[in-house]
């Protein structure tokens, strides 16, 4: 970046926004954990409603993750938009630490559907009793 830039207050409301998305999806991923934690304290175990909020969970959990790492890819250009010499290309730095979080909200989702459909299977398995 050059020091000399001046960087438009559009491309900072754009980088905040960019980079508000993860966040924000990664909140709410916090907060469906939370009440699930709230449920299972309550009692609730082998619900659908868990199944659920394992669900959403999961896929909170890997939107913020992907969107976090397309930020990451984006950001240097968008900093660098109004460098004299143009902006800087994306930069693609995914390491395990990164795509951690992106195959952990995949097994949360699928976990979720698994146990939606065990859920399913037993009540059907409880009628023939």
């Amino acid at each position: 970046m050059d020091r000399d830039a001046q960087i438009a207050f559009g491309t900072r409301l754009v980088f905040f926004i960019v980079w508000l998305v993860p966040a924000v999806l990664g909140t709410l991923g916090y907060l469906v954990g939370f009440s699930m934690l709230v449920l299972l304290r309550n009692g609730v175990v082998f619900d659908v409603r868990i199944a659920g909020r394992l669900k959403a969970m999961g896929l909170l959990i890997f939107t913020s993750a992907t969107t976090s790492l397309l930020a990451g890819a984006v950001s240097p250009m968008i900093r660098s938009w109004h460098n004299a010499g143009g902006p800087l290309p994306l930069r693609f730095w995914y390491s395990s630490g990164n795509l951690g979080p992106v195959f952990c909200g995949l097994a949360f989702f699928f976990l979720g559907l698994v146990m939606r459909e065990a859920i399913r299977i037993a009540r059907e398995n409880e009628e023939f009793v």
